[in-house]
């Protein structure tokens, strides 16, 4: 989902002592989508949304077509439908390799993968060409088994999803879900606060994953009759490593070719693959997944027809929050050299980002020596931004920090002294009274100084460089 224009995302990792102590991840700039549409009929969206969004655009547009049919009440034909489901999936399929190509674990394999998706643009998706029973034997040739799901054992697939496995070094990360289930909720929040909420989005506080391993998690726990609860399923469980989420998507692929060449296309190969809200006359949501995750479009008509208000939240603002997968994930984490930041960069890899990424790195004599900002979100109340607020992390044997507590997101404190991360769950800095956070200790006794938050973001100085003392 790469916006037309130059936009990236910009993760800064600072380390003490051999662990991430911080994390500052600064999100893309978003298009402005309803500056260009506002006042205008809903077919100019036809025209603007491929060129704003170079990847996902058949998910984009579906996505926008369901949402203004929502809202002007109107069904999807099946024809229609099935047309739609067909096109989605392979974009889906392309997207998910360009992803693993770009990761570098396709590389050796490009003549390949070129061939693969000249296979996939010429796919009718009905079963009975000859193009549809060519998608086995043509993943096979990059290193995916069709039947089995997996990377084709001595395969270059494999053996760079091996090398991935082998450097996975972080401390285990609580990990939440975006389910179909939280639907409801976005959209009520994407109606109320617009792009406050779409480009920092988080539901009750938490900021879930969203993407292939997310949804193969959410279709086993269905699978095993215990569905877990929309965003906030087992925290304490631990989050994927960057090969475990590698994996999913060679499993996805596997899936969604095996659908594509098998012709009936009435049910998508995804539960609640795509959904429509109507939320009154003129007001309607749709909700699509695709290759990253899950993807959402509101949309507001005015009486004749125009377009007055317009909002999408794609699924990179989710994994890539400053409060979410990936700040958890790199929490604690070690990085010891080259191996270490490699280790970072195929972190970032494997949640797929729509757009481009730099990442830095920086070392700090302590864990204490970092100044932080402290993200609030949103305020759903009022929905005007609350922004942030400054806290100081104080000095080893001084257990609290100022900060103005204001209500929205919590931040995770989690273990990671060097050399012995337990990566359990410290505290919640939920304040009960006043503006006094209090930095508890980890089960393992470990001094505050190893307590570690998402996202510890260090506080600009007035030249604009970022502030604390980096060892040099």
């Amino acid at each position: 989902m790469s916006p037309g224009f130059a936009s990236e995302i910009d993760v800064t990792v600072v380390s003490a002592q051999g662990a991430v102590c911080a994390v500052d991840i600064r999100p893309r700039s978003r298009p402005a989508v309803i500056r260009l549409v506002a006042g205008k009929d809903v077919a100019v969206l036809r025209d603007v949304l491929p060129r704003l969004f170079a990847l996902c655009a058949r998910a984009h547009q579906l996505a926008c077509a369901c949402a203004i049919r929502a809202a002007r009440d109107e069904p999807l034909d099946g024809v229609r439908q099935r047309e739609c489901h067909v096109a989605l999936i392979r974009e889906w399929i392309g997207e998910l390799l360009r992803g693993l190509h770009v990761a570098g674990l396709l590389s050796a394999d490009g003549g390949a993968l070129r061939d693969l998706m000249r296979l996939l643009a010429a796919c009718g998706g009905d079963g009975r060409d000859d193009v549809g029973r060519q998608l086995g034997p043509a993943l096979e040739r990059v290193g995916i088994s069709i039947s089995q799901g997996i990377a084709l054992p001595g395969s270059a697939l494999a053996r760079s999803l091996n090398a991935v496995e082998a450097m996975a070094t972080m401390a285990p990360a609580p990990a939440w879900l975006l389910s179909p289930e939280d639907d409801e909720d976005v959209v009520t929040a994407l109606f109320a606060h617009g792009e406050a909420f779409a480009g920092a989005p988080d539901l009750g506080g938490v900021v879930p994953e969203t993407g292939a391993w997310s949804r193969q998690s959410l279709a086993r726990a269905r699978l095993a009759g215990h569905g877990p609860e929309p965003s906030t399923s087992d925290p304490g469980a631990p989050g994927p490593s960057a090969a475990m989420r590698m994996k999913a998507r060679i499993r996805e692929i596997a899936l969604l070719s095996a659908w594509l060449a098998g012709g009936d296309h009435d049910e998508g190969p995804v539960a609640d693959m795509v959904r429509s809200f109507r939320r009154s006359a003129g007001r309607g949501a749709a909700a699509v997944e695709c290759a990253r995750g899950r993807l959402y479009h509101a949309i507001e008509l005015g009486p004749r027809g125009e377009i007055v208000a317009f909002e999408f939240l794609a699924p990179t603002e989710w994994n890539f929050h400053r409060q979410g997968p990936l700040a958890r994930a790199l929490g604690g984490m070690g990085i010891h050299g080259p191996q270490g930041r490699r280790s970072v960069e195929a972190l970032v890899q494997s949640l797929d980002p729509c757009v481009g990424f730099q990442l830095r790195f920086r070392e700090s004599a302590h864990a204490w020596d970092v100044t932080l900002w402290e993200y609030h979100g949103h305020n759903r109340g009022g929905g005007a931004e609350q922004g942030v607020s400054q806290g100081d992390h104080g000095v080893p044997g001084d257990r609290s920090a100022q900060s103005c507590w204001t209500g929205g997101a919590e931040i995770l404190f989690r273990c990671c002294h060097p050399g012995d991360a337990c990566g359990r769950r410290a505290a919640w800095n939920r304040c009960d009274t006043g503006c006094r956070l209090v930095h508890d200790l980890c089960e393992k006794r470990h001094d505050r100084a190893a307590l570690w938050s998402v996202p510890m973001l260090r506080r600009p100085s007035a030249s604009g460089h970022v502030g604390g003392r980096d060892a040099h």
